[in-house]
């Protein structure tokens, strides 16, 4: 099912574009530095929500192809993206990203701000891997964001916030027996009130990494999305986690 109607999709374009932003710079830098970045630079987003994240790579002249469930989010993507829609450098698919079909090559596929973590099962991760895998050009990398057990048991904590108008409150849970976060949301803007609920998933990293070597990828490791080039020592103690793929 996909929770992320009209509402939802302008209140998250509104209030947490600001992830893409800072990430931006560091996944551009590091896929610059790649060897694929040359001769396959289009890069694939899976879960790219409203498109922030595309629009700084195609300023930065990557084709770019996103892929989100949402038609609400694709609507805005296509909107922020329209220059590089109308000049065929970019390109936006309604598709389930646990099992998709995109010819490539891609030099980079990338999924950001814990994107994978609706995945709630080892076919539906794996499925993804395996999908990656036949869009990914040989000498491609595939890099995401991850929500680890201490960063799920910390995003189901109660707030309550307002700004410009806006308010929203979230309440969650997290079930450490199964991996799995539902977050409630109570949404008001204007005076219009609607909710939402998002589910999240995590598996521990080994289990991760093992899955992608046995879906064909030959080295997996661990960092920061401030320090991409640099391994973490202890990445189960990060909150979110930044997996790197060959």
């Amino acid at each position: 099912m996909n929770p992320y109607g009209k509402k939802f999709a302008e209140f998250y374009d509104k209030r947490f574009g600001v992830y893409a932003d800072k990430s931006a710079p560091c996944l551009l830098r590091f896929f610059s530095a790649q060897p694929a970045a040359a001769p396959f630079p289009r890069v694939l987003d899976l879960g790219c929500g409203t498109g922030q994240l595309a629009f700084h790579f195609l300023e930065a002249g990557y084709p770019f192809t996103g892929v989100d469930l949402s038609k609400e989010m694709l609507t805005l993507a296509q909107e922020r993206c329209r220059r590089h829609l109308i000049g065929g450098k970019a390109e936006f698919i309604e598709a389930d990203i646990s099992q998709f079909e995109i010819p490539g090559p891609f030099g980079m596929v990338v999924s950001t701000y814990n994107s994978l973590n609706h995945l709630e099962t080892e076919d539906a991760l794996r499925g993804c891997f395996r999908s990656v895998q036949k869009s990914l050009a040989p000498s491609g990398v595939f890099l995401f964001d991850y929500h680890t057990e201490l960063g799920l048991t910390g995003w189901v904590g109660k707030e309550s916030s307002s700004e410009e108008g806006e308010s929203v409150q979230s309440r969650g849970e997290f079930n450490a027996s199964s991996g799995k976060a539902v977050m409630r949301l109570e949404i008001t803007v204007k005076g219009d009130v609607f909710q939402s609920v998002i589910e999240n998933q995590t598996f521990p990293l080994k289990q991760i990494e093992e899955w992608l070597l046995d879906e064909g990828f030959q080295e997996v490791r661990f960092a920061e999305m401030t320090q991409l080039d640099k391994n973490c020592s202890d990445p189960e103690m990060e909150k979110r986690v930044v997996v790197i793929a060959s």
